[in-house]
């Protein structure tokens, strides 16, 4: 038998790229099945949350309505947060109608690449997001993320102010490591 026949080395090379193909088929269908389940995962939490709203805003409205004792100044204010909430809200229906929107033109595929819709959607989820170092957080996040890292810094300057020298002094090299 001729082991140098070309005909033999290309079909053991479909046979890999036939093989690869199928497990590349295979990881975009699991990608899609956990894009989908996500997907409607977040939906369901944002209904929570809106049906939520929405009873948090009747209980508001029902209170207002028995506290006369309140001053116009606390009322307007409180119906200024609910304009912001009911801002937000929106903002919220409109981004997961958007991902809904992506997801079924992904599904059909209608004319457009699988790579512009994954971008699509990427860029609807993360339009409210601020990246540190990898990780994305919503704006409203990261003023938390912000307050609690500054607190953390002041409980340990007030708590342990030797070791926060020592660390001082040795970045500013007046101790040695104690090393060699």
């Amino acid at each position: 038998m001729n082991t140098t026949d070309p005909n033999r080395t290309q079909t053991s090379d479909y046979a890999l790229l036939i093989q690869l193909l199928d497990r590349m088929n295979t990881s975009l269908d699991g990608i899609k099945g956990s894009q989908q389940s996500s997907n409607s995962t977040l939906s369901l939490l944002i209904e929570q949350i809106i049906s939520m709203r929405g009873e948090l805003k009747l209980w508001q409205k029902e209170t207002l309505e028995t506290r006369t004792f309140r001053s116009d100044i606390d009322i307007q204010s409180l119906e200024a947060k609910d304009r912001e909430y009911a801002i937000e809200m929106e903002k919220i229906r409109k981004a997961q109608e958007d991902v809904r929107a992506a997801v079924e033109v992904m599904k059909s595929g209608r004319g457009q690449t699988e790579e512009k819709m994954k971008a699509i959607a990427a860029n609807v989820i993360s339009a409210d997001k601020i990246d540190i170092r990898g990780i994305k957080v919503s704006s409203r996040q990261f003023t938390y993320i912000l307050i609690g890292a500054g607190l953390l810094l002041a409980m340990l300057i007030i708590f342990l102010p030797d070791s926060i020298a020592e660390i001082l002094m040795r970045l500013a090299g007046m101790i040695g490591t104690g090393q060699p």
